[in-house]
């Protein structure tokens, strides 16, 4: 969520910043697509990164702590702890590589930022962005399937 807000409020500078000018005309939908786009590419790396960490650390400590009476999901929830911190300290990379890798710019005004249609597009590329990355990240799951098969073998 406080990545969401600050790539938000990033691209809320003035008009004269910009180089657009003020317009309260409802942006065109090539706009909104870009907006969502630059909106949702830092949460695939985020997305990525937060479950893949979440389910390695939760398996390492689910390997080490439930000697000691703590169910899985306790483990989890440690790993999600463990997820979040690496979250904090990575959300300004995956920001940062937003700018780096040449997306076209959307070329909002600063009205056009305040209308509902805008704040969807921002919030649809985010779901989107953070579903594909927490798919992707759910890879340590093939990995702890071959681990698997291999004991049962």
């Amino acid at each position: 969520m406080a990545l969401w807000l600050r790539t938000a409020g990033a691209t809320m500078a003035p008009p004269e910043v910009c180089g657009v000018p003020d317009s309260a005309d409802p942006p065109k939908r090539r706009q909104l697509m870009l907006f969502g786009l630059r909106m949702g590419v830092p949460f695939i790396g985020f997305g990525f990164m937060d479950n893949s960490i979440m389910l390695l650390a939760g398996e390492m400590i689910d390997n080490y702590i439930s000697l000691y009476g703590f169910t899985a999901l306790a483990s989890a929830a440690l790993g999600n702890i463990v997820s979040g911190w690496c979250g904090l300290a990575t959300g300004e990379l995956f920001e940062s590589a937003v700018s780096k890798i040449g997306l076209p710019p959307h070329h909002l005004t600063v009205s056009q930022h305040r209308m509902w249609t805008t704040r969807a597009a921002s919030l649809m590329g985010c779901l989107v962005g953070i579903t594909i990355g927490c798919l992707m990240g759910m890879f340590p799951l093939l990995l702890h399937r071959e681990k698997r098969e291999r004991k049962s073998a």
